[in-house]
């Protein structure tokens, strides 16, 4: 075998301190250098304070480490209203549209019975 055609090995990568950890960008799904705190692919935040507490968590974590309430918002969330209120509301107009098609049916088969339809 010639020199031209061995394989050269890959060059060693930098040691890792074993201080240092990798930051997981929620967004990209890049691991990031220790101590970021923007990720340097799309250059989102990397920490999120909880709003209960104010502990500072990584994004891609679901809840608080300290507290364990949700750090980010839900689909029925809204921006200045608390989750309590705006599930009460939605609770509030599903019983309604229920009460409704429940009337509404009930209407229907009456007239159904009496030969209307």
């Amino acid at each position: 075998m010639t020199k031209e055609n061995e394989i050269s090995p890959a060059p060693a990568a930098p040691p890792i301190q074993k201080a240092e950890r990798g930051v997981l960008c929620a967004r990209c799904d890049h691991l990031n250098r220790g101590g970021a705190t923007v990720c340097e692919r799309c250059k989102s935040e990397l920490f999120i304070k909880c709003a209960y507490c104010g502990e500072m968590n990584l994004r891609a974590l679901e809840n608080c480490g300290k507290c364990k309430h949700h750090l980010h918002r839900g689909i029925f969330r809204r921006h200045s209203g608390s989750h309590h209120h705006s599930l009460r509301g939605l609770r509030r107009r599903v019983a309604v549209a229920c009460f409704w098609i429940v009337a509404l049916g009930a209407i229907y088969l009456l007239l159904r019975l009496i030969h209307l339809f």
